[in-house]
Formats: structure tokens, C-alpha cells, sequence
């Protein structure tokens, strides 16, 4: 299973960059100024696009939630980033709602570097 969870994510992030800023990791698509993942450099806090994984996990039969292994297994293997044991979407409906902590993209793509 892990290995198609792979593929459908790897799939779905092409078109996409990586790029550091100011202490973190970004996978943002430019074009449609969209963000995928978010990872803090020092601590490996996660941060990952509830509306993005839910759509793609839905194809999967598979619930997105809170501290997603799948995600995070993924962000560790494939972009090879290092993530701590805090790994969250930006919105839990009823709970928390992070969304515009992330209304940065324009920034992220003009300030930080292309890795």
C-alpha cells in the first residue's frame, strides 16, 4: 500500500519546486501559487495542505486527519526532509483553522531559494 501512496502523491506533485525560506522547506506549485508541504529546518515541524491530501487520499479510500503517517513517511523518503514527531494539516474542521498562516506563497517563491 505504501508504494501506491507513493505513486499517487509523487504523481500529483509534479510541476512542483521546493524552496527554502527563512528556516523552513516549502513544496509549492508557482504557477497555481499552492502550497503541498511546509517543514521547519530546525525542529521538523510539519505542516501539510489538508485541501490538497484529502482530495488525494479520497482516490485511496484513506482518511487524511491529524499526524498522517502516510504523509509523513512520504515528506521523510521522497523529499528527504527530516520531520519530528509534530506533523499536521492546516485545518482540522471543528478544531483549528491554520489556513491563513500559509497565505504566504507570493513570499515564499519571491524571497526564498529555489532548491
Amino acid at each position: 500500500m505504501e508504494k501506491l501512496i507513493d505513486k499517487v502523491i509523487n504523481d500529483s506533485v509534479v510541476g512542483s519546486s521546493l524552496y527554502s525560506h527563512r528556516g523552513s522547506t516549502w513544496l509549492i506549485f508557482p504557477e497555481k501559487k499552492e502550497w503541498v508541504i511546509s517543514c521547519y529546518d530546525e525542529n521538523g515541524y510539519l505542516w501539510y495542505n489538508h485541501d490538497f491530501f484529502t482530495n488525494l487520499f479520497r482516490y485511496l479510500d484513506l482518511e487524511l486527519g491529524d499526524n498522517n503517517v502516510h504523509v509523513k513517511r512520504w515528506v521523510e523518503n521522497n523529499l528527504g526532509l527530516k520531520v519530528g514527531g509534530h506533523f499536521h494539516p492546516d485545518i482540522l474542521h471543528g478544531e483549528y483553522d491554520w489556513r491563513k498562516d500559509f497565505d504566504m506563497i507570493d513570499m515564499v517563491i519571491n524571497e526564498g531559494v529555489k532548491l
